[in-house]
């Protein structure tokens, strides 16, 4: 009964979130007058996973290195969709995930901020001394980072930090990720009104 609680709550705040989420993209149009984001975004990098351990008995939270790709395609300046694949592994544990969802945007100083919220599914192998137990499930992650252009179609993903939850073996997992890379940029959108002769 308690677990069922606790899985009503989370829902109710991952609601919550994604609310302001698609408030805040409504409302840019009127806040963000000139905005500038590349229409496709191709990334590969290195993350850095604290995995909570914890969960599974372990004495502390695991570091887990591994790296990240993925891409997204910009319906406009400050909103598109992102879809993205992570792989983190450690001593006994593996971690994968594979999520997708709305990205927000924001242009400033020459350099692009972002927010996303994703799901899709997570999994996890644990190998312990003759025993390996592993279990996939739904997962939820949300943060952000901030690109920083070197080139015309090139950024630095200076740094990305996430949060995501999941629930495998029967346990609530919290994970704190740190994710930084190189950004490839196809296309460019704009709202700067284009000046006639």
């Amino acid at each position: 009964m308690t677990k069922q609680h606790s899985s009503n709550s989370s829902a109710s705040n991952w609601l919550h979130t994604l609310v302001v989420l698609v408030t805040f993209l409504v409302l840019s149009r009127c806040m963000l007058p000139a905005a500038e984001a590349p229409r496709i975004q191709v990334f590969g990098g290195y993350t850095r996973m604290q995995f909570d351990s914890k969960a599974f008995a372990f004495n502390d939270t695991t570091g887990l290195n591994g790296g990240t790709i993925g891409g997204a395609f910009n319906l406009a300046p400050y909103f598109g969709i992102k879809a993205q694949i992570s792989v983190e592994t450690g001593p006994n544990i593996r971690s994968r995930d594979f999520l997708i969802g709305p990205q927000g945007m924001y242009s400033k100083w020459g350099m692009l901020f972002f927010g996303h919220i994703l799901f899709g599914k997570a999994e996890t192998r644990i190998h312990v001394p003759n025993v390996v137990e592993e279990d996939s499930a739904r997962a939820e992650q949300f943060g952000g980072g901030v690109d920083i252009p070197i080139a015309q179609r090139i950024s630095i993903r200076a740094v990305e930090v996430d949060y995501l939850h999941t629930n495998q073996l029967g346990v609530d997992q919290n994970d704190v990720k740190f994710t930084t890379g190189v950004v490839f940029h196809l296309g460019k959108l704009s709202t700067r009104p284009k000046h006639k002769l």
